[in-house]
């Protein structure tokens, strides 16, 4: 297997993803998102812009660092295989190797 850096996450459906029931379902694991610097649900705003640019061709490092310039938060790499795996478990993204 690849390193977590090069997974190449990809959304399965298309348009936005229903943040309620994302919320209810994990929004307890990233409670203290980002080491607190963020709102309590601030990591929606993480999660939706990883889903945005899971097309199947960037890699995990790629996102991370659009994430990290884009919301001036550098979120570690676990938390973001975290949030595929969630959203994988939800049926909204897949992971292309």
């Amino acid at each position: 297997m690849n390193r977590i850096d090069d997974l190449k996450p990809r959304m399965k459906r298309k348009g936005m993803f229903h943040m309620k029931d994302v919320t209810v379902a994990v929004g307890h694991k990233y409670e203290d998102f980002a080491g607190g610097h963020l709102p309590q649900l601030g990591f929606l705003g993480y999660l939706y812009e990883l889903c945005n640019l899971s097309n199947g061709q960037r890699t995990l490092g790629e996102i991370r660092r659009v994430l990290g310039h884009e919301l001036n938060v550098w979120p570690e790499v676990e938390t973001l295989v975290d949030m595929v795996k969630d959203m994988e478990q939800m049926d909204y993204l897949t992971i292309d190797e």
